[in-house]
């Protein structure tokens, strides 16, 4: 709808119409991304695997191949303890977890490093995601940045 109504700026307010029609091919461009971004956390969470090191891994190669053009980071998996099975809904949810910090550290973070730490211990799983990105802005969080809420997974 809104490329449609570009479509009566072009001929009485060409500016404006530019302006207008790159505002809406960002929309667009997040819109993309954000359905990439739930079409894999719908893939990966269908994954019967409970390997989180591997599935994690698996992701972290296709936010790497994605990045054309670009050196990608490091990336680093490492499992302490013996890694055993989990619940199948503690097992999604663990791995969405961790998904959106990678998908985050690899999109913004601009590092040249991420690591991901996986820790079995007798009675809890332990979770670490780090980079050595650029951090969050100040502004985001002082709450003086507008933020942009989204939903789903």
């Amino acid at each position: 709808m809104k490329f449609y109504a570009v479509t009566h700026l072009i001929r009485n307010r060409p500016a404006e119409a530019q302006k207008t029609l790159e505002n809406v091919i960002e929309q667009a461009r997040r819109a993309i991304t954000e359905g990439r971004d739930a079409v894999l956390g719908l893939r990966s969470s269908a994954v019967g695997t409970n390997d989180l090191a591997l599935a994690i891994s698996a992701l972290a190669e296709e936010l790497a191949a994605d990045q054309t053009g670009q050196n990608g980071p490091e990336f680093r998996v490492q499992v302490e303890g013996t890694p055993r099975d989990l619940a199948p809904l503690v097992r999604d949810e663990v791995h969405r977890i961790a998904c959106e910090a990678v998908r985050n550290a690899f999109r913004h973070a601009q590092a040249g490093r991420i690591e991901v730490e996986i820790r079995y211990d007798q009675r809890q799983l332990r979770l670490l995601v780090r980079d050595n990105g650029k951090g969050i802005d100040p502004k985001v969080i002082s709450g003086h940045a507008r933020t942009r809420q989204t939903c789903g997974g």
